[in-house]
């Protein structure tokens, strides 16, 4: 669901912080007042992701990987605000756009390696944070958040996660 939040235009002072920060920044002000399932604030998902990461693309990516799928953040928002290109072009990657299939969907995050790893972080907190949820995925005590039970992304989720691992 796209916000109606207005994107603040870059300014010098912001493009000399790291990545990772401006795109905490960014993902931040462009998701305010949305919510996960659970009704929490969505950044705390932006931030659960990011904490998951080994790199700082991978974070920078992490906290603006719905950016352009919910908000009004386009790609030349993120250019302007100095994203790297690798990047920018994983957060494109990892965007699903409208009318696009899952399959193609699918195809065109493992496309970008750095998206792959994002995306399955993604995943792997929607699958096992939340009310409800007990162990990690893929462990036999595993058992998905109760807003995860029976929601039709479950298995496409539960497959794209085994496409990754494959």
């Amino acid at each position: 669901m796209k916000t109606n939040v207005k994107i603040p235009a870059p300014s010098r002072w912001r493009r000399l912080a790291p990545q990772s920060v401006r795109a905490t920044w960014l993902a931040t002000i462009a998701h305010r007042g949305q919510t996960d399932l659970d009704g929490k604030r969505y950044a705390e998902h932006l931030r659960r992701v990011s904490r998951r990461t080994d790199t700082a693309d991978e974070s920078t990516v992490a906290w603006l990987h719905d950016t352009i799928e919910d908000t009004p953040v386009t790609e030349a928002d993120l250019r302007a605000h100095g994203f790297s290109d690798r990047v920018v072009e994983a957060v494109l990657a990892i965007t699903h756009w409208p009318g696009q299939t899952n399959a193609e969907y699918v195809e065109q995050v493992l496309a970008n390696e750095l998206a792959v790893t994002v995306k399955q972080y993604d995943l792997l907190d929607h699958l096992e944070t939340g009310r409800g949820a007990r162990g990690r995925y893929g462990d036999t005590d595993w058992f998905p958040p109760t807003v995860m039970v029976g929601h039709p992304k479950l298995p496409f989720y539960i497959d794209f996660l085994a496409r990754i691992d494959a």
